[in-house]
């Protein structure tokens, strides 16, 4: 059971950094537009 919650975890920290990064790409994609 702690097995699972550790991968569970890291799972989702790492979908989390990725997903991070996509919306800081994002953003930048759409502060360029803005200005």
């Amino acid at each position: 059971m702690h097995i699972m919650l550790k991968i569970i975890r890291y799972i989702s920290m790492t979908v989390y950094q990725t997903g991070q990064f996509q919306s800081m790409s994002d953003q930048r994609a759409g502060k360029a537009w803005d200005v």
